[in-house]
């Protein structure tokens, strides 16, 4: 079985759902897989370095290997949107940091869950000119056609960025790194999804579409999507794809709610070393949540849209 390379970006803000991700990955491997996880960290705890070696531990053979990105001052990038932080953009740098042996890799973000091996993910095939493997991201798509997004290519897909494939060997060659960082000093669109709009701008015509289910998108559910001429089959891929990307703002560890893969993340994240990071609001921030809500939108209880937030990203998702 060829080695599966795994990779992650991280500071110590997002370093225990990392954790809870990689654990994730380790508990459904296949016994045969033999992984690498290669971890860009930016000022991580010897704390945590040391949980994730741990975890790391429980499947024979699983390699653990860390790329500080201290030296590439990341906090000169763009930062848009208040959830991430400016280690989003090591990504660019994977193909400087990982051995020049790793010819392929998978990136994954943080606010990720994973449920089956990803030994089908890693031997996807990529020919050429493709450099990277990604999933579309039907949000953006939208907002573009709407008009509040700047993606303007009618005949090319956005993909979103938290799952990657990446061919290193032609990431490498084609000095894509250098690419990605010509256009964030002079973007030719405005900055909207930092990282994930450099890559989609830059690398457009090298990107191949790869199965819904490697990256299944929990805004997926949100009833803002209801009419999406696709959403239906989109919804039913969350229910079973091996990973789940939590990619709102309303993140699992922040709050519960009846949604089964929030449930299901929160459980695994109960018996992980990690355990202490997740949140439950008190009685008293829920009312305050509910009685905003109530607020701004007095006929909420008649309202289909109320129900679904509630079900999907629970009192969080009022916010």
């Amino acid at each position: 079985m060829p080695q599966i390379d795994v990779c992650f970006a991280s500071d110590e803000r997002y370093a225990p759902y990392m954790g809870v991700a990689l654990a994730s990955i380790v508990a459904h491997a296949a016994p045969q897989d033999e992984l690498h996880f290669h971890i860009l960290e930016n000022k991580i705890s010897a704390e945590n370095k040391q949980k994730l070696k741990r975890v790391c531990s429980t499947h024979l053979g699983t390699q653990l290997s860390f790329y500080s990105l201290v030296d590439f001052s990341l906090e000169q990038f763009k930062v848009v949107n208040s959830h991430l932080s400016p280690t989003a953009y090591g990504r660019l740098f994977v193909g400087r940091l990982l051995p020049k042996e790793v010819t392929r890799v998978i990136y994954l973000d943080c606010d990720v869950f994973v449920r089956g091996s990803l030994a089908p993910l890693a031997t996807l095939p990529l020919p050429e000119p493709y450099v990277l493997g990604g999933v579309e991201d039907i949000g953006v798509m939208q907002k573009a056609f709407e008009g509040k997004h700047s993606w303007p290519y009618q005949t090319h897909c956005y993909i979103n960025s938290g799952v990657l494939l990446i061919d290193l060997a032609r990431w490498r060659s084609g000095q894509w790194e250098k690419k990605c960082l010509d256009y964030l000093a002079r973007p030719a669109y405005p900055l909207q999804y930092e990282d994930q709009d450099v890559l989609n701008f830059v690398l457009k015509d090298v990107i191949k579409l790869i199965p819904h289910k490697w990256n299944g998108q929990m805004y997926w559910a949100f009833y803002y999507f209801r009419n999406y001429h696709a959403i239906g089959p989109l919804r039913k891929i969350l229910q079973t794809c091996p990973i789940v990307h939590f990619c709102t703002p309303h993140k699992p560890w922040l709050g519960s709610s009846l949604n089964t893969n929030n449930q299901l993340y929160r459980k695994f994240m109960k018996q992980s070393l990690w355990k202490e990071n997740m949140h439950c609001l008190t009685w008293k921030e829920q009312l305050k949540i509910l009685l905003r809500y109530m607020f701004i939108h007095p006929n909420f209880l008649f309202t289909k849209k109320f129900y679904r937030l509630l079900y999907h990203s629970g009192i969080c998702g009022l916010i």
